[in-house]
């Protein structure tokens, strides 16, 4: 009797520690949340404002030495060798022409009181004539010297671009020679190597006298239109 006591005991003990045991290791796990911790964002500078790249300085241009020497030129009254350096310098540098463009009528304006007026410059005809003869000048200035062919003499004479001037000769065939420029720059150089020339002289003569002819020059080519009454090219 007392075993089976003692063993109901015993089982009633085992029973109750396994309950016991099964009751501490049950523990309701909370359901762990991943949480993912929102990282901030890293400050990151403002962008800042592009700076405007500042300009660079202009490098002198390649004919800018050659430009201050024209100008040293005007300034101390050397006109005629600005003239050849501005010649030089436009052929040399062509994108400087607007440069070249400006320096030379600098140099013209300087020069223009030294033209000489509209008219007779030099004759050595002894007498004046009946054939009649007009210079006109729509381009440029003209100087001109018309020689009779028989030893009678010369005349010479200046037109100013847009003038005219009228003459009579003695002699019925003549040459005429020429140059038309745009700067005169005194008596003794004139209009130096700017100028459009024909020296050989072109060779008129009258058929009949007294008869007229009228030099007009302008732009184009040739350089001088001829007409007039009664004359002929040739001798």
């Amino acid at each position: 009797m007392k075993k089976g006591l003692i063993l109901v005991l015993v089982l009633v003990l085992i029973v109750a520690v396994v309950l016991a045991l099964t009751t501490c290791g049950k523990k309701t796990e909370e359901p762990t949340k991943e949480i993912t911790a929102t990282e901030a964002p890293t400050p990151t500078e403002a962008p800042k404002a592009s700076e405007a790249p500042k300009p660079a300085e202009p490098a002198p241009a390649a004919y800018a030495d050659a430009l201050d020497e024209i100008q040293k030129l005007i300034d101390a009254g050397e006109y005629y060798p600005a003239a050849q350096a501005v010649a030089a310098c436009r052929a040399a540098y062509p994108e400087a022409g607007a440069e070249c463009d400006a320096l030379w009528q600098k140099i013209k304006e300087a020069v223009a009181d030294r033209r000489p007026e509209t008219g007779e410059m030099e004759r050595t005809f002894r007498y004046q004539g009946g054939n009649h003869v007009e210079i006109r000048s729509a381009s440029g200035d003209v100087d001109l010297t018309v020689t009779g062919q028989n030893g009678q003499g010369s005349a010479r004479y200046y037109v100013r671009e847009g003038e005219s001037v009228s003459f009579y000769l003695p002699c019925y065939r003549f040459n005429v020679a020429y140059k038309v420029g745009d700067i005169w720059f005194d008596d003794e150089i004139g209009f130096g190597e700017f100028c459009e020339e024909n020296s050989d002289g072109l060779v008129f003569r009258y058929a009949e006298q007294p008869g007229w002819v009228i030099f007009h020059f302008a732009e184009g080519d040739p350089a001088v239109q001829v007409t007039g009454d009664r004359i002929v090219p040739g001798a």
